[in-house]
């Protein structure tokens, strides 16, 4: 069963309810039952989500199309992330000339965080794309929020990066572990910006909430999604319909052990929305409310789900309005000056030190 901060009513998201046992798919030998086994993928569909229905469709779609490049290295969330830094650091490089700031500072993205020999003036790129899960993944297919809380905190140890941009196209995805990376991000050392490309809503939004100023890229990315829902798939009575049988049973002394859960599923409810998805929802409003105290209170939706095209996102206080990715390097960069990042004189210091 899932709990989901969702984006979009147009593509519902759904859990199936598990009980435990692979479904008849997991049992032929090939690689889309391989991927079915993949911690993430048993995160999806039996864990709680903030996650836009258009996002966990796509999801799913996306299970399938791996089908063949389950092993290939192209796939690797880390080498994604490799790529986006090449091709970032190559666009802004050929939309500035020699004159510019940046081109002057020689400032460059990275996605390696713990490496003392990156050049000087480097800006950690956090990738936050696709699905979200909270757990690490040890295929290396997807976000991981526990690694990207690892991944900030080293970057913002890092004597060589000066700032942090975090670029984002997601929907959401699973809700636990977010209130520690938005606190993570809240006491970054070193100033961070989020860009969004296309969308940044529900748990995607909630993980850069907490940064200095968060931009979109274009005129129609989509934010928001600030609420709570939970939708899944009941397949007991389509397995009952076969002739199974399914069999559940109590203690005397634990009368009330899965009571919310089973109630949900029989059409009641309440206490679920009480004990789960409205501390969740109220979770993500305050923390929202804290980092961008100008949003009005029930104006236009914002903090009952509603999602909006960049203009009106910004004319609300969601974010900041839009800029170019060499307006946002810019941006990252002088306020890591009065952030007071290290100068290379201090960074020699602490290299000899850590060294």
């Amino acid at each position: 069963m899932c709990s989901i901060l969702s984006v979009h009513p147009r593509f519902p998201c759904f859990k199936v309810l598990s009980t435990g046992r692979a479904p008849p798919l997991l049992h032929k030998k090939n690689e889309v039952a391989r991927k079915f086994i993949h911690p993430s993928y048993r995160s999806f569909f039996s864990g709680n989500l903030l996650i836009t229905g258009e996002a966990a469709n796509a999801f799913l779609a996306e299970i399938f199309l791996k089908d063949q490049m389950m092993d290939d290295e192209e796939y690797t969330y880390t080498r994604q992330v490799q790529d986006l830094v090449k091709i970032l650091n190559l666009t802004y490089r050929a939309r500035v000339n020699q004159n510019h700031m940046l081109a002057k500072a020689n400032v460059s993205l990275t996605s390696e965080f713990d490496d003392m020999q990156i050049p000087d003036n480097s800006i950690a790129l956090h990738m936050i794309h696709g699905t979200i899960f909270a757990d690490y993944d040890p295929w290396d297919f997807y976000f991981s929020t526990k690694k990207f809380v690892d991944d900030i905190r080293t970057a913002d140890a890092n004597p060589k990066i000066i700032g942090h941009l975090l670029h984002v196209n997601s929907g959401g995805g699973d809700a636990w572990y977010l209130d520690v990376a938005a606190e993570a991000v809240k006491n970054l050392t070193k100033p961070a910006i989020g860009l969004v490309e296309s969308v940044a809503a529900s748990a995607g939004l909630y993980l850069i909430i907490n940064s200095n100023k968060i931009y979109a890229t274009t005129g129609f990315d989509i934010l928001g999604s600030i609420g709570t829902m939970t939708s899944f798939l009941d397949i007991i009575p389509y397995y009952e319909k076969l002739g199974a049988k399914f069999i559940e049973e109590y203690a005397d002394q634990s009368k009330r052990k899965n009571k919310k859960y089973n109630d949900l599923r029989k059409g009641k409810p309440d206490q679920f929305r009480k004990e789960v998805l409205n501390p969740l929802a109220e979770e993500f409003i305050n923390t929202v409310k804290n980092a961008r105290p100008d949003i009005p209170d029930n104006d236009r939706g914002v903090f009952e789900g509603e999602t909006f095209f960049t203009e009106d996102a910004t004319s609300l206080g969601l974010i900041d309005g839009r800029k170019t990715l060499e307006d946002v390097l810019s941006e990252i960069y002088n306020l890591s000056m009065s952030y007071g990042v290290p100068n290379k004189a201090t960074q020699k210091a602490i290299l000899n030190l850590i060294s």
